[in-house]
């Protein structure tokens, strides 16, 4: 069979067995992933052979996005920020609207003179990594509870050839005690588990539920990481959180009762409250 003929059926299997509004370009992917190609090569092919030392695999890879397995975590590639990461089950996915939040720190990040970063919850880098990638005289560090993610975190360090992050492993700032930072960013989980039923299967019967969903409506690690930010912030130092829906004037409620001032609410391209960021008015002294 000719590869343009193979393609025709994969895309037939992933448009019934999912949710996906590209399958022509998912079965595309899986391909180029599969043979190692360009998409430019692959179109150069479409009306040659299929190679059948391929086809195994290639079949087995699209019956796995059929059964609705995220095609990230089958070629275990997500662009992020115009860059390459890895990501597999043990790590969220990235997605589009979380470059609304790296964006905003690193306009943040550009009035400040080397600034100091803490990515707390990194998952698979992608925003720490992203703003070290893009702010080269910045010192990040990044934070995560699950060895695996911090393994992750570090191996797309590693492929985007960025050596001067630091990488603790540990719940919240339970690892960075003693540290100070210029500015502390989170995509933290939030998500209430009430709402787990409402989500594509491709999320919640994959992607890392610790990743995924807090408690107190969504709202539990908000309200830990705001209590206790100052003390790991400088004098005017800055806060950034990405929120789900409905929960950004929640949150920079929670930024007023513990004294931040300067909030700012920014908007994705959906018009959804995505991105709240604040500045701390003092630094408190650091915990030990």
């Amino acid at each position: 069979m000719k590869i343009k003929e193979i393609l025709t059926w994969a895309e037939g299997k992933i448009y019934k067995g999912t949710s996906s509004d590209i399958p022509a370009r998912e079965a595309e992917i899986l391909l180029e992933y599969i043979l190692n190609i360009s998409r430019e090569k692959l179109y150069i092919k479409l009306y040659e052979e299929f190679p059948s030392e391929y086809l195994e695999e290639y079949k087995s890879a699209v019956s796995e996005r059929a059964s609705g397995k995220p095609l990230a975590y089958i070629t275990h590639r997500k662009e992020f920020m115009s860059l390459p990461f890895f990501v597999d089950s043990s790590v969220l996915i990235p997605r589009p609207e979380t470059e609304i939040l790296v964006e905003e720190v690193i306009t943040i990040a550009k009035n400040i003179k080397n600034p100091s970063v803490l990515d707390i919850g990194t998952g698979s880098g992608c925003i720490g990594l992203s703003i070290a990638s893009y702010l080269k005289e910045s010192s990040v560090s990044v934070t995560d509870i699950s060895p695996e993610a911090i393994a992750i975190a570090k191996k797309n360090a590693c492929h985007l050839s960025l050596t001067s992050l630091s990488f603790y492993c540990g719940d919240l700032f339970e690892p960075v005690k003693g540290l100070v930072f210029d500015i502390i960013v989170s995509n933290p989980p939030y998500i209430s588990p009430e709402e787990m039923n409402t989500l594509p299967r491709e999320v919640k019967d994959y992607e890392p539920s610790v990743a995924l969903f807090g408690e107190e409506k969504g709202l539990f690690f908000y309200k830990k990481i705001i209590a206790d930010a100052k003390n790991y912030l400088k004098k005017e130092g800055f806060l950034a959180f990405e929120t789900g829906i409905t929960q950004a004037s929640h949150v920079s409620d929670l930024m007023k009762i513990h004294g931040f001032e300067q909030i700012k609410i920014v908007k994705d391209l959906s018009g959804i409250e995505r991105v709240v960021t604040a500045v701390s008015s003092e630094q408190l002294p650091v915990t030990s």
